[in-house]
């Protein structure tokens, strides 16, 4: 986690100093020891005040994740997925839920546990059920690296510019604030300027910009 000016640099250093007394381990860094822990931020060094490196932070592919996870509860754990199939309700009697109703009919359990993102508050409304969800939509854009020494090894944050990235494998995924916006899933290729000209800042010459996937 980087911060580009010294103010931005205090300010930071004391909220993570908080997590720190709190058990996160952290090393507050200076820009040499910046670059050396991350050589992909080489070319901006001089750009660079200072930063934070927590040894125990990780980045993933989340869909990669998922997708063995699912896997693995499938073949070991006799999970059934029901893919391709549309949530259309409960039918309940009294305070049990006897079945999901679903666009391939009726589901019965033991149990329900409506797990359906921001879509869980519209369900539970319905029946009176109210789940504080509510949809937050973030912006992000995963670039093929067409040099991967030009790339990062490690994901991190510019925290000036509110940009984060992760490296995942030989490609770069870089992320944005968010926006509440309701049920609103559109976007527009100048919603990913900043994403871009800060990934083109940071590691200039590692990716095509018109390869990427938002």
């Amino acid at each position: 986690y980087f911060f580009r000016s010294q103010k931005s640099l205090d300010t930071g250093t004391d909220n993570y100093r908080y997590l720190a007394r709190h058990g996160l381990p952290i090393e507050i860094v200076g820009r040499d020891r910046l670059v050396e822990l991350e050589p992909g931020l080489a070319g901006v060094k001089d750009k660079i005040a200072g930063g934070v490196y927590s040894p125990t932070d990780q980045t993933g592919d989340s869909k990669q994740f998922v997708d063995r996870l699912a896997a693995y509860a499938a073949e070991k754990l006799g999970v059934k997925f029901l893919f391709g199939t549309t949530v259309e309700g409960l039918d309940i009697e009294g305070d049990h839920v006897r079945a999901v109703m679903t666009s391939a009919g009726p589901v019965a359990g033991d149990a329900v546990v409506i797990s359906m993102g921001p879509e869980s508050g519209l369900l539970g409304r319905r029946y009176g059920i109210d789940l504080p969800v509510y949809p937050v939509k973030g912006y992000t854009a995963t670039i093929p690296l067409e040099d991967e020494s030009k790339g990062p090894t490690m994901g991190g944050a510019d925290e000036d510019r509110l940009i984060g990235y992760s490296r995942l494998g030989n490609r770069l995924r870089m992320s944005s604030t968010a926006e509440f916006t309701g049920f609103d899933r559109t976007f527009k290729p100048a919603d990913f300027k900043t994403i871009i000209s800060t990934g083109k800042d940071l590691f200039p010459g590692a990716f095509d910009e018109k390869k990427a996937v938002f």
